[in-house]
């Protein structure tokens, strides 16, 4: 499956000519109100979905999404923990010779005795 040209330039031109509050507003904006859109049509459209029949029932699947989301985000966290001190840790030590260097013998200065 591959994407589109067209799809990829305009996520390109947006990255380079939006900053990224401006894109941040724009995505969380669009997707807040798609939602709202779809709840006042899905209203308008069927009433007797918003009675409250099912209330009880929709907060026991909140709760489990909103368990679930937090597991996730949980092992995620201890994840990147766990890789930022890994990196922290592994600094490059200083080369213990000059011929361990990582420069060609011919390009490396010759020393002159005494």
């Amino acid at each position: 499956m591959s994407i589109p040209l067209r799809s990829v330039t305009m996520v390109l031109w947006l990255l380079n000519h939006l900053g990224t509050l401006t894109l941040a507003v724009l995505i969380v904006g669009g997707t807040v109100l798609a939602a709202l859109a779809g709840s006042v049509l899905l209203r308008r459209r069927h009433p007797r979905l918003a009675d409250g029949e099912h209330n009880d029932m929709v907060g026991v699947v909140l709760g489990m999404f909103g368990a679930i989301y937090g597991i996730i985000l949980a092992f995620v966290i201890v994840t990147l923990w766990t890789q930022m001190e890994n990196t922290t840790s592994s600094r490059p030590r200083p080369p213990a010779s000059r011929s361990s260097c990582g420069t060609p013998a011919r390009f490396r200065p010759r020393s002159r005795p005494g």
